[in-house]
C-alpha cells in the first residue's frame, strides 16, 4: 500500500469513526474510542480488484441465609355432605404457589446458584481484560426472555492472545446481592475455546434472548425452574478467559484451542462485568417457551464491485438479515449529508447459534443506472466484531447519515461526491469472514470462501 493510499484510508476511517460515533442496540460510540486511542487502520491487501479485510473487532451487600417460609398448607377437606359437588364450570382455580428464591450462602463459590456477588472468583481477576453487558430493554415482562448484548474485550495496548468460551459468558441474576438465577447467553451450550482475542482491537461480541428462572441452590422449599417473580434484579456477565500471552500461535493450530488450556501454556483468568438493572413485572408460572428454527446454509449476497452490477435486496446470510426501516431521506445538495433517521436491526432467524466476524454498522452502496457507483464503506476497525448470535435473537444498530461518494477500484469510499441525480442506496451489513452456524449436531461452515454483505431494502436519494 502506498503512503498516500495509507494516508487517505486513515483519514476515512476518522472521519467514518465520527459519522458513526452514536449507536443503538450496540455501543459503536465505545467500540470507536479504542480504535482512535489504538489509532490503527485496518490493512487493505489490494489484488485482482478486490479488497481482504483483515482484523476483527468484535460481556450489593452480603445477605446471610434467613429462614425461608414452609411450603404452603394444603387445603383442608371438607366432611362429606349430601349436597351435589359444584360442577367443574364452577370450581374455582387454585392460585400457583408464589415463586421462592434462594436465600443466600456466604459459603458458596462465587457465580453459583444461591452465592453472593461479593463472593471471590475462582480464578485471578486481570485488569487486563474486561466485560461489558447491554439490555435491550430494564423491563420485561414475567416468563419473557431477556434480550442481551455482552461482550469480552482487552483493556490494554500491545501483543495479546486469549480466548473466551464460544458461548459466551455466564449471565448471573442478582436480587439483594445474592445470584438468584444463571444463564448462559446462548443456553446451556458447550461450544469450547471459540472466541478469540487478539491484540487492543479485537472484542468478542455475544447476543441472545435468555431464560429468567429460579436457579437450583439444593435447598428445599426453593421454586427452581420458576419464572422469576417481580422485582429489580442485577445482572452481571461473567466469564472466564484463557490467557495465552503474547504468542498466537495456538490459535490457529488445526484444532483450535484445546479444551486443556494449560497444556498451550495458558493461564485461566476470571472477568465480571459492572451490573446493569432489570425490572420484572407481572407473574408467571415458567418461562415461555421457544420454537426451533430450520436450518439453512443459504447464501446469495456477494460483496458488490465498484463499477458491477446493482446487489439485490434483502437479502440473507445462513438466516442473518438486517432491515432498516422507516426510510424517508429528503433531497440533499452536491457533499452534503443525506441524513438517515431510521433504525436498522441485525436479526438471526435459524437455530443454535450464528458466528461471525461482522462490521457492526450500517453501510451504504449507491447505484445507478443498474451499476455500483459508490459507497460508504471504508475499512476500518470502528465497529468490527466477532459475533455469536443466538437463534430469534437481534440487535439493533445505529443507520447514520452518509455523504453520497464515489468508490475507487477497491471498492472503497473516496471523498469525490456524486454529482447531481437520483440515485438507489442499498443499506447492509458487511459480513467479513468465518460465517459459521452451531447446532447440537456440529459446526455448519456457511462461507466455503469470499466476503459477503447482507443487505436491506433499498431507498432513493435524490442529489442536487
Amino acid at each position: 500500500m502506498t503512503d498516500e493510499l495509507g494516508r487517505a484510508l486513515r483519514d476515512l476511517a476518522e472521519d467514518a469513526a465520527h459519522r458513526h460515533d452514536t449507536g443503538g442496540g450496540l455501543p459503536t460510540a465505545r467500540l470507536g474510542e479504542r480504535v482512535r486511542r489504538a489509532r490503527r487502520t485496518r490493512r487493505a491487501v489490494v489484488g485482482a480488484g478486490c479488497v481482504m479485510v483483515v482484523g476483527a473487532l468484535v460481556l450489593g451487600g452480603a445477605q446471610l441465609r434467613s429462614p425461608r417460609p414452609g411450603p404452603v398448607p394444603a387445603s383442608s377437606p371438607t366432611a362429606a355432605s349430601p349436597s351435589p359437588s359444584p360442577s367443574p364450570s364452577v370450581s374455582a382455580s387454585p392460585e400457583p404457589a408464589a415463586a421462592v428464591l434462594p436465600a443466600g450462602d456466604p459459603s458458596a463459590p462465587y457465580g453459583a446458584c444461591g452465592s453472593l456477588v461479593t463472593a471471590a472468583p475462582a480464578h485471578p481477576v486481570d485488569a487486563r481484560f474486561t466485560a461489558e453487558v447491554h439490555l435491550e430493554s430494564t423491563e420485561v415482562a414475567a416468563g419473557q426472555p431477556l434480550a442481551v448484548s455482552t461482550w469480552v474485550e482487552p483493556t490494554a495496548d500491545g501483543p495479546l492472545a486469549a480466548v473466551v468460551p464460544a458461548a459466551g459468558p455466564r449471565l448471573l441474576v442478582a436480587r439483594d446481592g445474592v445470584v438468584v438465577a444463571i444463564a448462559g447467553v446462548h443456553g446451556d451450550a458447550d461450544l469450547g475455546w471459540g472466541g478469540r482475542i487478539l491484540g487492543s482491537d479485537h472484542a468478542e461480541t455475544f447476543i441472545g434472548d435468555v431464560e429468567l428462572a429460579v436457579c437450583d441452590d439444593g435447598e428445599p422449599g426453593v421454586t427452581a425452574g420458576r419464572a422469576l417473580p417481580a422485582g429489580r434484579y442485577d445482572v452481571i456477565a461473567s466469564a472466564t478467559v484463557g490467557d495465552l500471552g503474547d504468542d498466537d500461535s495456538a490459535l490457529y493450530a488445526p484444532g483450535g484451542v484445546s479444551a486443556d488450556l494449560a497444556a498451550e501454556g495458558g493461564a485461566l483468568r476470571s472477568v465480571a462485568s459492572e451490573p446493569v438493572t432489570v425490572t420484572i413485572t407481572g407473574t408467571a408460572e415458567r418461562p415461555a417457551a421457544t420454537s426451533e428454527q430450520a436450518l439453512d446454509l443459504a447464501t446469495d449476497s456477494p460483496a458488490p464491485s465498484c463499477g458491477g452490477p446493482s446487489p439485490t435486496g434483502p437479502t440473507r446470510a445462513a438466516g442473518l438479515g438486517v432491515s432498516v426501516d422507516p426510510v424517508d431521506v429528503a433531497p440533499v445538495q452536491v457533499g452534503q449529508e443525506a441524513e438517515v433517521s431510521a433504525t436498522a436491526r441485525l436479526r438471526y432467524d435459524g437455530p443454535g447459534v450464528l458466528h461471525a466476524g461482522l462490521d457492526l454498522r450500517v453501510s451504504y452502496w449507491v447505484v445507478r443506472d443498474g451499476v455500483v457507483v459508490g459507497t460508504s464503506w471504508v475499512p476500518t476497525d470502528v465497529a468490527t466484531t466477532s459475533l455469536s448470535i443466538g437463534g430469534g435473537s437481534g440487535t439493533d444498530l445505529q443507520a447514520g447519515p452518509f455523504v453520497l461518494t464515489s468508490c475507487d477500484e477497491w471498492g472503497i469510499a473516496t471523498t469525490d461526491p456524486l454529482p447531481a441525480g437520483t440515485y438507489t442506496v442499498y443499506p447492509g451489513i458487511w459480513v467479513l469472514d468465518g460465517l459459521r452456524v452451531w447446532t447440537p449436531d456440529g459446526w455448519f461452515d456457511a462461507t466455503p470462501g469470499g466476503e459477503q454483505v447482507v443487505f436491506g431494502e433499498p431507498f432513493e436519494v435524490s442529489v442536487l
